[in-house]
Formats: structure tokens, C-alpha cells, sequence
């Protein structure tokens, strides 16, 4: 299975034609890249010894609350409009496929690398 790093945009959503539409077709790529971090968090938490898999734990959870606020922030200009889940989706799904990147390279690492998987 490749686990590439989802878009922040996907090209697919550029076709559709309602708001409706938008929403769905970004929520759909937020899930993807979010199914794709999962994937690889679950890989490197099995690879990890006890106390390195509780600082990722943490870590992740501390993230997780990062990306909902900042995506938030992002999203909050169109508070209360049909865009909102469109633009909240966008920036979830990619700063989603930053940290599996950043998920990725860490499990890449091979032992002793210095900086790997910053």
C-alpha cells in the first residue's frame, strides 16, 4: 500500500458544481489524509519502545487539538457560511498530510540518525 501525502486540493474537487458538492468532495480528501496518518501513526507506535510510544501519544493528542483550533482560526472568516466546512476540511486535510509526512519520515529513520523524522 503507498501512503502518499494528500493534496491539500484535490484536483477531483475542482469539478463540483454546488457548495454541497465542495463540502462533501473536501471532507472526502480530509478523511483520506487523516485515514493515511492513522495508517502510519499505528506503524510507528508499534515500533516504538513504551516510553517513546506515550511521548508520541501525547504528542499526537496535543496535535490533534492543534490542527482542530488552527483549522478553526482558518475557517472562522466564513463562520456561519455554507464554505465553512469546505475551507475547515482544506486546511485539516493538509496540515492531516504534513504530519503524516512528518509521521512518515520518522518511521523511515533508521537507528542512531541524528534529526531524522523532525
Amino acid at each position: 500500500m503507498t501512503l502518499a501525502a494528500a493534496p491539500a486540493f484535490a484536483a477531483d474537487c475542482t469539478s463540483a458544481k454546488t457548495q454541497a458538492e465542495m463540502n462533501a468532495c473536501f471532507d472526502g480528501d480530509f478523511a483520506k489524509a487523516d485515514k493515511t496518518l492513522n495508517i502510519l501513526y499505528q506503524r510507528l507506535i508499534k515500533k516504538l519502545d513504551p516510553k517513546e510510544a506515550k511521548m508520541l501519544q501525547d504528542a499526537q493528542r496535543s496535535w490533534i487539538a492543534f490542527r482542530d483550533k488552527h483549522c478553526a482560526f482558518v475557517a472562522n472568516p466564513n463562520a456561519g457560511g455554507s464554505i465553512y466546512p469546505t475551507i475547515f476540511s482544506a486546511c485539516a486535510a493538509g496540515v492531516t498530510a504534513t504530519r503524516a509526512s512528518q509521521l512518515r519520515d520518522k518511521l523511515n529513520c533508521g537507528e542512531g540518525e541524528m534529526g531524522c523524522g523532525s
